[in-house]
């Protein structure tokens, strides 16, 4: 059993425009689904759509694999699958470019998690799953009490009794997870600890952007998020020539994320000074939010 971190993601599909700090965890994940399906057939010649860095972003290293096409031609009308391709192909170049970008910009601030950082966000976690014990339990009484109920058919019964088994086969895994030695050796443990890796660095980019460009912050999955800020540290990126967009269609995708305001919802301007003035998972508030959007 693999704990899910995060349940308000888990339990609502995603926006067509995910949160930058999705995007930037999903480049790890990213590469692991790609890499996942079979060899590529035989593609045009290879062209540069972008660089970053002074390395060119070839259209080869953004093209979805022939078996994702395959996969996915039959799930969606002609012109909406046009759409999910192109979608693809811009979350696979913000994947390569912001992550070269913001690598480089972790290095010259020394944004490395902590330990100390690592451990705050670890025992978040611990905190969701004995949360998530806990409503297990109370899901196993619930279904035990409509068992009980007069009237109920055979069929009925059955599929009652296979939910609490269920439940109750979940909860155990999860008990053993809370096991301190049992975690320790698990997979889980390691799942973890990258996760904590990846939030603790996004939220330390974000803090570090509010705090030089200032500006609107918007409410996002993985917490807040400087908008203004990250416009205006790419387009200070784009005039030094650090990254260009070639293709003009990929250049419209990538940036309507940092330009149309009308994809984000705002923080009111009382609460922004403070946004930042805490991690995201160490404060009650953002969390009852989250929770409430479930």
């Amino acid at each position: 059993m693999q704990f899910k971190t995060f349940t308000w993601i888990k339990r609502s599909r995603l926006p067509k425009h995910v949160s930058l700090g999705l995007v930037l965890i999903g480049a790890m994940i990213f590469s692991f689904v790609q890499s996942s399906f079979a060899e590529k057939k035989d593609q045009a010649p290879s062209q540069p759509v972008a660089k970053v860095l002074g390395k060119d972003i070839l259209s080869s290293e953004i093209e979805p694999p022939a078996n994702f096409v395959e996969q996915y031609q039959y799930s969606f009308p002609k012109d909406e699958l046009s759409n999910v391709l192109s979608e693809y192909r811009k979350r696979k170049l913000s994947f390569v470019l912001l992550g070269a970008l913001f690598d480089q910009y972790i290095e010259e601030n020394h944004l490395q998690p902590t330990e100390e950082e690592l451990n705050s966000f670890l025992s978040f976690l611990r905190q969701q799953k004995e949360a998530f014990l806990n409503q297990q339990s109370q899901g196993i009484e619930m279904f035990k009490k409509e068992l009980e109920k007069e009237g109920r058919s055979a069929l009925d019964k059955e599929k009652i009794q296979a939910q609490i088994k269920a439940l109750t086969q979940d909860q155990e895994e999860l008990k053993t997870l809370l096991d301190e030695e049992n975690y320790k050796k698990s997979m889980q443990a390691q799942f973890d600890l990258q996760t904590a890796k990846q939030v603790v660095q996004v939220w330390k980019i974000n803090k570090s952007l509010y705090e030089k460009y200032g500006g609107r912050v918007v409410l996002q999955q993985l917490g807040p998020e400087p908008w203004d800020a990250h416009r205006q540290f790419l387009k200070e990126k784009e005039k030094q020539k650090s990254f260009q967009i070639a293709d003009t269609q990929l250049q419209k995708l990538f940036w309507e994320y940092f330009t149309n305001e009308g994809l984000h919802q705002f923080y009111p301007p009382e609460k922004e000074k403070t946004a930042f003035d805490k991690p995201w998972w160490l404060d009650p508030d953002f969390l009852k939010k989250q929770q409430a959007t479930q």
